[in-house]
This record gives structure tokens, sequence and C-alpha cells, in this order.
């Protein structure tokens, strides 16, 4: 539908000239002389066919149709030198890449690869930022998010990072003291407690109805966050059902083991997000093509030491 709008020039003229009742200050406000001023009002006034002011003896007072005309007027300019503002703030140079990913998957996954992409890309600045909920582009403050979900998003753009899986980890010394050959369920249960995450819907539950195994004798260890979660698994205190990617590296370095191996609770896949798609070449591009690569890279790494 195309809008029907007076000359803009005009309506700032006007604004300005309302909120003074001055043409001669909306002159100087505006770096216009008075006699400007005036010529665009009355261009505006002849294009809504009626007075917006009551001119007499050289002073000038809003007509009823001008003040409702300034109210509206006014807000309007005043919403768009907001928007414009904040456009105008969180606009990301040219060289600034603005990432936001949730807490655990910072702290355990992107953080420790990030070098690797500030040594690729020198001059590039990154900024990270660590949220679960939905992103709601374009209000959020940020160029990507990555979330983890059983399908790929509707809204916006999104690419496919990397195939995730859950399973049950722990660290390898309670295995080599507790358990000489690979478990099944019921001896890890007698071996460990298990780690709970409150509210974590990929958690024991599911995770024992995919199985078939009853946990009624199960003892836990609960824990607030995933990233404790994590934590908890590395100072020995239980079995952890975590997303692989949280440890990867850890599996990879020998120090967390998949006592049931990498059959799944569940899969789901990560992806990055955006507005829309990002410019080839562009700052955004150029994360996504790393991020697919490092999540490849670092997925097959766990995968294969936990076959070994």
């Amino acid at each position: 539908m195309k809008l029907r709008l007076p000359s803009l020039t005009a309506l700032r003229a006007f604004e300005s000239a309302a909120r003074f009742e001055n043409f001669t200050r909306a002159g100087e406000e505006l770096s216009v002389t008075h006699g400007a001023v005036s010529r665009q009002i009355a261009a505006l006034e002849s294009d809504l066919g009626m007075a917006l002011f009551e001119r007499k003896h050289g002073m000038v007072r809003l007509t009823s149709c001008g003040l409702q005309l300034r109210d509206e007027v006014t807000a309007s300019f005043l919403r768009i030198a907001a928007a414009t503002e904040r456009v105008r703030q969180r606009s990301p140079s040219q060289d600034c890449l603005r990432l936001n990913a949730p807490p655990a998957f910072s702290v355990r996954w992107l953080i420790p690869r990030l070098s690797t992409f500030q040594r690729r890309y020198p001059a590039i600045d990154v900024s990270l930022t660590s949220s679960v909920a939905m992103p709601q582009f374009p209000n959020d403050e940020y160029d990507l998010a990555i979330r983890r979900f059983n399908k790929m998003p509707t809204s916006g753009y999104a690419v496919a990072l990397f195939d995730e899986i859950s399973i049950p980890v722990c660290h390898v010394d309670l295995l080599s003291q507790s358990l000489r050959r690979p478990p099944d369920i019921a001896q890890l249960m007698k071996a460990a407690r298990f780690i709970r995450v409150a509210g974590e819907p990929r958690g024991w539950k599911k995770w024992a109805r995919s199985w078939q195994a009853d946990l009624t004798q199960a003892k836990y260890v609960d824990v607030e966050l995933t990233y404790l979660a994590v934590q908890a698994a590395l100072e020995g205190l239980g079995v952890a059902l975590l997303p692989l990617a949280l440890a990867s590296d850890d599996i990879a370095r020998g120090v967390l083991a998949a006592p049931l191996g990498t059959q799944a609770v569940d899969k789901s896949r990560y992806y990055v997000v955006s507005a829309m798609k990002p410019p080839r070449c562009s700052v955004a591009a150029r994360a996504i093509e790393w991020l697919q690569a490092e999540g490849a890279a670092s997925m097959q790494v766990a995968l294969e030491t936990i076959r070994c």
C-alpha cells in the first residue's frame, strides 16, 4: 500500500513551530529563515485544506486541528528519533562480530575455540553474550545466535552446525576404581550417583524411558545448571547426562569417559541463526563457516575416542 504523506520537510517545520508557537524560534532551531518556516507551514495547510495556526498581530497560535496534529507529529518524531538512535548504537562495525550462545555451551565449547577464530581473523573484534531464550531479531543486540533445536527453525535465517546427542559421561577414575569391565546400566547405577540438572527436559527420566531402565534405586546429585553438572562429573561426583559438545574436549583428552557408549538419549542439532542470510564474505558468513568446521571436527574426535 502506497502511503500518502505530506512533505516531511513541512511536517518538520510545523512540529518545531508548534512546539514554540513561534516561527522565528522554529527557524533558528532548523537553521532556516522565518519566511522559510512560514512558507513550509502554508504549503502544509494548503495540502491538508485547513488552517493549523491563527495569525494575529504578528503572533501565531495553534488551532484545534493544529493542536491535534502537533501531538501526533511530535510523538511520531520522538519514536523515529528513538528508533534511529537504537539502530545507530547497535549497528555493528564492519570488523565486529556479536555472538550469543547458551552459557554452558559458551564456556565449554565456544570460548576454548575463539582464539582459533581470532588468529585466523585478527582484525575482527568478537563480542560474546549468553542466553537460552529464543532469538528475537532484530531487537536482540547480537548478529548471530547459537541454539540447540530438535528441528530447523522456521523464522529468520538458520544454518545447521553439527548434530548433538546426550549421553552419560563420568570421570575416567570413577570407572577404573569401581568398574573393571564395560558396565551395564545396573552396574553403573550401583557404582555411582547420577547427576541431575533441575528442569532439564533431556534428563534422566527421558533416558530411563528410552533405555527401558528402572531408576528407582538410583542415587542422585542435584545441581541447578548444566555447567555445574559438567563440573561435578569432572570432579568425580557421579555420572552426568550431557550434550556431547559440552564434554567432547575432556573426552578427547581422556579425562571424561562415556561408560555406556554413544547410544543417545535423544538427538538434536546446533544451529546458528540470524535475522537474514549474511552477505557472502561478510564477517558473519566467515564466522558461520568457521563454526561449522570446528563443530564437525570436535564431534568427530570425541566420537572416535569413545569408540576406541
